[in-house]
C-alpha cells in the first residue's frame, strides 16, 4: 500500500465532512473502499449510541447494588473496550483514512498489544487492557471479513 500525503488525508476528510453519510452507504459500486468502510462506520455509530444507554443502566445498577453489578460486569468491560477501539476507528474515518489504512492500523495495534501486553499491579486494570487488546484483534479480523 502506498503512503498518502497529509494533503490527501485532508482532502478525503473534507469530502467526508461535506457529504451526507448516506451517500457512502448507497454507493453503486459495492466494492468501493468507502462503501465498505462506511458500512463499518454505520455499525460503529449505532454501537456507540446504544452503549450510552448501557452505561446509564450500569450506573443505575451500581447505585442499586454495587457488589452485585460489579460481580457481573464482564460484559460491561468488553463493551467498554469495544467503545475505546470503535472511537479510534471513527476518528480514522473522520480524518480521511481509507479502509485499508484503518485495517492496517487495527492489525498493527492488535499485534503490538499481543507482543507487549500491559502489566499493572491492578488485576482490574489488567483485565480491562486484555479486553481492549481482544477488541482490537476482533475488529481487525472483522475488517478482513468485510
Amino acid at each position: 500500500m502506498t503512503k498518502r500525503t497529509s494533503e490527501e488525508f485532508a482532502a478525503t476528510a473534507a469530502q467526508r465532512a461535506n457529504t451526507d453519510f448516506d451517500f457512502y452507504l448507497n454507493l453503486k459500486n459495492k466494492d468501493h473502499p468507502d462503501h465498505r468502510f462506511a458500512g463499518i462506520i454505520w455499525y460503529v455509530k449505532r454501537f456507540l449510541t446504544a452503549f450510552e444507554n448501557d452505561k446509564a443502566q450500569f450506573c443505575a445498577d451500581v447505585m442499586k447494588d454495587a457488589g452485585y453489578a460489579l460481580s457481573w460486569s464482564k460484559e460491561f468491560f468488553e463493551k467498554s473496550a469495544k467503545e475505546e477501539v470503535y472511537k479510534v476507528v471513527l476518528a480514522h474515518w473522520e480524518r480521511g483514512a481509507t479502509f485499508e489504512e484503518a485495517k492496517e492500523m487495527l492489525t498493527a495495534e492488535a499485534l503490538r498489544r499481543a507482543r507487549w501486553p500491559e502489566q499493572s499491579t491492578s488485576p482490574t486494570s489488567n483485565f480491562q487492557k486484555q479486553c481492549v487488546s481482544a477488541a482490537y484483534a476482533d475488529f481487525a479480523a472483522d475488517f478482513d471479513n468485510k
